[in-house]
């Protein structure tokens, strides 16, 4: 990409301000797609909202293609991690 942006510059003695702009669209169109968040399905929306009701804690649940995931239960500060500990163990 370098050499043929050098190549065009060379060849049509663009100016500092050409060669930005000529950057700029050549980058612009090369990024990737910005990750759009998937919606849960519902059986697991179901189950992530009865698990935050039962801990009174935010949890996220990131399902993954090949049938694994992880489940992230959040917290405030020290004594809520140790209420969420005592929860967990009992």
């Amino acid at each position: 990409m370098q050499t043929d942006i050098f190549k065009t510059v060379k060849q049509k003695n663009l100016s500092v301000r050409q060669t930005e702009a000529l950057i700029k669209v050549a980058t612009s169109a090369k990024k990737p797609p910005v990750a759009t968040t998937q919606k849960l399905p519902f059986a697991y929306q179901k189950i992530q909202d009865n698990i935050a009701s039962v801990l009174s804690s935010k949890v996220n649940i990131k399902p993954k293609k090949d049938g694994s995931g992880e489940i992230s239960i959040y917290f405030h500060d020290e004594d809520d991690f140790q209420r969420l500990i005592d929860l967990l163990e009992s």
